[in-house]
């Protein structure tokens, strides 16, 4: 997303069929929200065509164009934690196409990561209406605490949530994929890569 070419691209493309439906939900949302807002999921990711869903905490500044960001959550932004979840989906083989990323709490903070418990309660009716928009995701894949968290009151409130298989990995930020410095930036990856690759395969397959 530094290329100024690929992120115009991006937004022309961010009404397209495929991801069009998680886009204009994404509109509701700001709207319904009075405006708050959140960024749209660019056509790189596989939107209703999705495998699996990666779940996250709350966008991050580079999310926003004020910040001097895409406007768009995804593996392509120009920042430290987009990186390595690129490269982690890179060395797992999960092409970018077969997920689309998402946050417990959807709207942008300016005050990062403050999530509290009443704002993951209020992600869940978002991320439930996003799961019905893509019939192809078999499993959902939780990055850091806050998104485990976020799982686990989804759990308890929708019983259709068995029906996704979920894997528990560590957030890609800095002090994610350390797990707050108790482990290496390498076992960090690793653990990532592994929860990728067991998420790239389905569920029901042999």
């Amino acid at each position: 997303m530094r290329s100024t070419k690929f992120r115009d691209e991006q937004w022309r493309h961010r009404f397209d069929p495929y991801v069009a439906p998680v886009n204009e939900l994404v509109d509701r949302l700001i709207e319904e929200r009075g405006g708050s807002w959140m960024p749209y999921i660019p056509a790189y990711h596989g939107g209703i065509e999705s495998e699996i869903l990666l779940l996250y905490q709350d966008p991050g500044k580079m999310t926003a164009k004020d910040f001097g960001g895409s406007g768009f959550l995804g593996s392509e932004n120009d920042d430290p934690t987009a990186q390595v979840l690129a490269e982690c989906l890179d060395a797992a083989d999960l092409d970018a196409k077969r997920v689309t990323p998402w946050n417990a709490y959807p709207w942008f903070l300016s005050d990062q990561g403050r999530l509290t418990d009443r704002m993951i309660k209020e992600g869940l009716n978002p991320l439930h209406r996003l799961l019905e928009l893509i019939p192809t995701a078999h499993t959902i894949v939780t990055g850091g605490a806050k998104a485990h968290h976020s799982w686990r009151l989804f759990s308890e409130q929708y019983r259709d949530a068995s029906r996704w298989r979920h894997i528990k990995t560590f957030h890609t930020s800095g002090r994610g994929i350390t797990n707050g410095g108790r482990q290496t930036k390498v076992e960090g990856i690793a653990h990532v890569v592994a929860a990728f690759r067991e998420a790239a395969t389905p569920p029901d397959a042999p």
